[in-house]
């Protein structure tokens, strides 16, 4: 089988494939499979994200990419999953998710990806959106801003300016810092919690007395 009659098979695809999976698929050999789909990385039709793990980039979407690079269940969050939101206006550096593999970052066509491994009882709170994509909502998006900032993680020092949108409710998301394991990360982040709400309260009433 030949190079373009490889392309069709991917375009009748989702985005989103492995190497064994397109051989299969079309009956060659995983060597000859490997070859066409370097040369189609080469043509900047596809990309690899992982090892064996390709996307068609005509059919990728930004958000999907923490998920197939992880591996594993993954969202966007933190910095990502805010801006989303209009709560910073602040453009992540990356692409931020929150996973229950392993952590590790990677560069892909569509930016860096920061993949942060995080407690199982923390792994919710996320919205999927009608293209697959898993984003956090706004409360455990800050939560897990908290959250990693807790264990030290230096992009995950100091917030930019936030703003609370409409519906943010805070005991919500003070649930979600209850579901944290570890007694001392919990108590930081309620802590954090607790100044962000205090500094919003104080930021909407200087507004407020400028009308």
């Amino acid at each position: 089988m030949n190079i373009i009659e490889i392309y069709d098979t991917i375009l009748a695809g989702e985005g989103h494939f492995t190497t064994r999976e397109i051989a299969r698929a079309t009956g060659t050999s995983v060597p000859k499979t490997c070859k066409a789909l370097a040369k189609l990385a080469g043509l900047g039709k596809i990309a690899k994200i992982r090892r064996g793990r390709w996307v068609l980039l005509s059919k990728t979407r930004r958000l999907r990419l923490p998920e197939l690079l992880a591996g594993a269940p993954a969202y966007c969050t933190a910095h990502t999953a805010l801006a989303h939101h209009g709560m910073i206006g602040q453009i992540p550096d990356a692409i931020y998710a929150a996973t229950t593999g392993r952590s590790r970052k990677a560069a892909t066509p569509f930016g860096a990806i920061r993949l942060h491994r995080v407690a199982k009882p923390l792994f919710k709170g996320w919205q999927t959106r009608k293209g697959g994509e898993k984003i956090a909502g706004p409360e455990k998006a800050l939560v897990d801003f908290f959250y990693l900032g807790a264990a030290g993680h230096p992009h995950f020092k100091s917030l930019p300016e936030v703003d609370i949108p409409e519906g943010f409710s805070w005991e919500k998301a003070l649930r979600f810092a209850g579901d944290i394991p570890n007694r001392a990360r919990k108590t930081a982040v309620a802590r954090k919690l607790a100044a962000q709400k205090e500094s919003c309260a104080i930021t909407a009433s200087q507004d407020s007395a400028e009308m």
